[in-house]
């Protein structure tokens, strides 16, 4: 058994130990977070490519079924949040009525893209390219749309709150848009 002078030591080692250990457990579940992040991200493009190749984006047939990629690609978008969509390429997708709260579509390309009805609560649309993008009725409270080119987009009865940040120099009066007092 270590003398007295020696538990001081002993404890100091113990306490690195163990903060070692947190440290390492912290960045393993990281590192999978993003892992399955990815994967989610390389199944949601591929559910837009194909999306895309089909005639007015309607139905798939998969051995003999008929698949509906829009559902596969809405139950995909509606899993746990913060959705990361971090520089990705959507321009020209439906996106209607999907439920994009607090996604962080930063630099996204949503140019021509449909999404009208889409809650974009608390999304992060900093420095997005958004325009001719259609988000009529789309609910944009506490969206930060700061930088984002939100030229030719449609906002009638869009709502937002103040906490809303638009792109300096933005004409919100004439957007159509909406000003609602719930968050």
């Amino acid at each position: 058994m270590p003398g007295t002078d020696q538990l001081p030591i002993v404890l100091i080692v113990i306490a690195v130990v163990i903060c070692i250990l947190l440290l390492l457990r912290e960045f393993y579940c990281w590192y999978f977070k993003i892992n399955e992040a990815n994967r989610k991200l390389d199944r949601m493009v591929d559910l837009l490519e194909r999306n895309q190749q089909q005639d007015d984006d309607k139905v798939e047939d998969v051995g003999g079924e008929v698949k509906d990629l829009s559902h596969d690609l809405y139950l995909l978008l509606n899993h746990p949040k913060p959705l990361w969509l971090r520089g990705i390429d959507l321009s020209s997708r439906d996106l209607s009525g999907i439920d994009l709260t607090k996604a962080d579509l930063q630099n996204a390309n949503l140019a021509g893209a449909l999404l009208n009805g889409t809650n974009l609560t608390d999304a992060d649309l900093k420095g997005a390219f958004v325009y001719y993008t259609d988000l009529e009725g789309a609910i944009l409270s506490g969206a930060n749309l700061e930088g984002a080119d939100l030229e030719n987009a449609k906002l009638a009865g869009a709502i937002y709150t103040e906490k809303t940040v638009w792109p300096q120099g933005f004409d919100l009066k004439s957007s159509g848009a909406k000003q609602t007092q719930k968050p």
